[in-house]
């Protein structure tokens, strides 16, 4: 192990540092490799670090100093937090940002590990990854009661907050140990104690969030790929307490009073999961959030008990724009979309309260769940004040099932409406009504009696022709319809989005219903700005 402290910046560039090895407590010792402290920056290029074991920080520990990581290798490492890297440093005197950073580029992780949190990386101040690789990394959550944690989490990243952009995440987990039964994660005299297991790539914890202005909360994803990361609980389940996963690829900040943002744009979900207990478990099988805005986003074979797309738990409002969910599942709420809204808290004033979830331009093909391809829970002491209910417009939704209840589905007892629902096409899907939406009009359905009642511009027992899903340009996949289809033109002008899923320009006259717009003036994608 190297240490250093203060005296300015440290570079290492073309080195190979295999075996190092600090032994100590969790809160004193780390960095197997480099322990450096009080530095202004510590810069590594090209060089490679594996097998390197310490408390925090596996190969490297940083406190106080400014880390720039590129074009270098970290495998195999292994630390109780961050496996490879662990960062902290100090609150700026007004306490509203951080005084460090940490950013990395063109950088590869594979199979590195961590007992704790952050099975690559586990950093408290902000973190920007930009051209990486996170493979195979993981968090083996450890059964002993001195490292336990009740928060676990981050398969390849745990941190205050990210900006990641040009990235891919493979196969990274959060996994408990196979003997785990939580005996001293419950108070057995507070049955209602609980354990958290928190994002099979990607882990966000803002933590004294109310400090921070909104947009310094705010994280970012952006042109970046999660594939197969896991969330995997093999434990005896508990009798007393409560086990909650969420997120199988990323997890978004969980807070009570202020939700920090996640906005998530031109990225990638496919077959991340949330397994417990030899069944679908969790909720927001590829992304769990409190609050964010995602356009341009593909969710695909996800899986979770709720949500299987996307979650958004403690819901301040999530917006989601022209993005696809095909073939995902979920055993209970939400196939696509599951969000949980309460207001028990003063922050949240009536008079703020904005709408929990709007979708536009987006398409919902083949999603299989039990209660709603969109479902909402809702815990309102004002439910019948405010209007919660989720809009849903110019989306297109196929063959999805739900078995329970309608293809949106919401508390009954809370809420008259399942959701307001306008431009939509529906087609093929297999669904028994629960609480029936709200129509503005517009929508074509193929049933004849369908889950709202129909408002005079709805077209029903209509089939709108839909072709097969298929990349017909843009970032994710549309059904397209044909010039003669009912939904062509069928769509007031003065309601019409500019654009639809693929970005193309509606036409400036009557547009078509669903997210594909047939008649597209120019034939190509343009700028939205």
């Amino acid at each position: 192990q190297s240490s250093f402290e203060g005296n300015g910046d440290r570079t290492l560039r073309d080195a190979t540092i295999p075996g190092g090895w600090a032994r100590g407590d969790l809160r004193t010792v780390g960095g197997g490799a480099i322990d450096i402290r009080s530095s202004e920056k510590l810069q590594i290029e090209d060089s490679i670090f594996v097998r390197n074991f310490a408390p925090t920080g596996g190969a490297i520990r940083a406190n106080h100093t400014d880390v720039e990581i590129s074009g270098t290798s970290f495998e195999m490492n292994y630390a109780h937090l961050g496996g490879t890297l662990a960062v902290d440093g100090p609150l700026l005197q007004n306490f509203n940002r951080f005084v460090n950073e940490v950013s990395m580029f063109d950088t590869y992780f594979r199979a590195n590990g961590a007992g704790y949190q952050g099975g690559a990386i586990h950093s408290l101040v902000p973190v920007q990854v930009i051209g990486s690789l996170f493979a195979n990394n993981g968090v083996y959550a450890d059964p002993n009661p001195d490292y336990m944690t009740l928060d676990s989490g981050g398969g390849a990243i745990f941190a205050f907050k990210v900006e990641v952009h040009s990235s891919a995440f493979i196969e990274n987990v959060v996994i408990d140990d196979p003997s785990a039964s939580y005996p001293h994660i419950f108070d057995a005299e507070n049955p209602a104690s609980m354990a958290f297991y928190s994002g099979g790539a990607i882990m966000l914890d803002t933590f004294f969030e109310p400090l921070f202005d909104p947009d310094y909360r705010t994280s970012t994803i952006t042109e970046s790929n999660f594939e197969g990361n896991v969330i995997l609980l093999q434990g005896e389940e508990p009798a007393e307490g409560r086990i909650i996963a969420r997120g199988g690829a990323v997890a978004g900040s969980l807070e009570d009073s202020l939700p920090a943002p996640l906005e998530v744009s031109q990225t990638t979900f496919s077959e991340n999961v949330i397994v417990a207990f030899d069944r679908s478990f969790g909720s927001g099988g590829a992304l769990a959030l409190s609050a964010g805005t995602l356009q341009e986003v593909g969710f695909t074979e996800n899986e979770a008990e709720n949500g299987a797309g996307l979650a958004c738990a403690n819901c301040g409002t999530v917006s989601v724009f022209d993005s696809a969910f095909v073939d995902n599942q979920a055993a209970g709420e939400g196939a696509a979309i599951h969000v949980d809204w309460y207001d028990f808290f003063p922050q949240r004033n009536p008079k703020d309260v904005e709408r929990p979830l709007t979708v536009e331009n987006v398409t919902f093909s083949e999603n299989v769940g039990t209660f709603g391809v969109i479902a909402q829970s809702i815990t309102s002491r004002r439910a019948g004040e405010l209007d919660l209910a989720p809009m849903v417009e110019f989306s297109t939704f196929y063959r999805n099932t739900s078995s329970d209840s309608g293809l949106l589905h919401v508390d009954e007892e809370v809420n008259e409406d399942a959701g307001i629902i306008r431009a939509n096409i529906f087609e093929g899907n297999l669904e028994e009504c629960g609480v029936r939406a709200l129509s503005r009009g517009y929508n074509i359905t193929d049933a004849k009696a369908f889950c709202f009642e129909p408002a005079r511009t709805d077209q029903t027992d209509t089939v709108a022709d839909l072709e097969v899903l298929a990349d017909n340009g843009g970032f994710t996949p549309t059904h397209a319809i044909g010039e003669d289809s009912p939904a062509a033109r069928s769509v007031d002008v003065a309601i019409c989005p500019d654009f639809d899923q693929r970005g193309f320009l509606r036409p400036g006259v009557n547009c078509d219903a669903g997210s594909y717009e047939s008649l597209v003036l120019y034939g190509g994608a343009l700028p939205r700005f």
